[in-house]
């Protein structure tokens, strides 16, 4: 029970309401998530045996300071055995909230009307029209696309977050889509 106890407060006098509070604000291109399910992915990545271990390491260095055997005391927490879970509760949490469509509608629809207004115009007097280059855009970067390499980046970010190694950079292709979109403006000019 005294698991129970410690991961029961820790999550409804430290978390919980921190979490709550948090979400007060809004969040960035609109996306929108509840306390309920942060606090359910926070749960699933804080697990009661982890807590249990943590508050156990707490004690085992408070206690020889609190009765005067020791000077000082160090606190450690280890937080490499979460990061991959925190990483998948990530990953998923950005697939319940519909991110990744956020991105065309939010992020790439706005910057492309910036840079090009109505539409843009190639030699010889040839218009695309703004919603032809998005559409192109959609169509060789769609959604499942945009998503895997995401996940990707998460993924390979796990080494460099659990301390594994000391840097990190990834690469994301887009030869194929540079191609594809070659083919398409091709088409579009016809």
């Amino acid at each position: 029970t005294r698991k129970a106890d410690a991961y029961t407060l820790l999550f409804d006098e430290l978390l919980d309401p921190a979490i709550e509070e948090a979400m007060q604000g809004e969040l960035p291109l609109g996306l929108e998530v509840t306390p309920e399910r942060l606090s359910r992915s926070v749960r699933a990545v804080v697990p009661p045996e982890w807590v249990q271990e943590q508050v156990e390491g707490l004690l085992d260095e408070v206690t020889p300071w609190a009765v005067g055997e020791a000077d000082s005391f160090e606190i450690r927490a280890r937080l490499s055995p979460l990061v991959g879970v925190a990483l998948t509760e990530v990953k998923g949490l950005l697939r319940d909230i519909d991110a990744y469509s956020l991105l065309y509608g939010e992020v790439i629809d706005p910057r492309i009307e910036e840079l090009l207004g109505d539409s843009v115009e190639l030699p010889l007097g040839i218009m695309v029209s703004t919603d032809e280059v998005k559409q192109a855009l959609r169509e060789v970067a769609p959604l499942d696309w945009v998503q895997a390499e995401a996940e990707r980046v998460i993924d390979e970010a796990s080494p460099y977050l659990t301390g594994g190694t000391d840097r990190f950079a990834i690469s994301v292709s887009l030869r194929d889509n540079k191609r594809q979109a070659r083919a398409l403006i091709v088409e579009t000019v016809r």
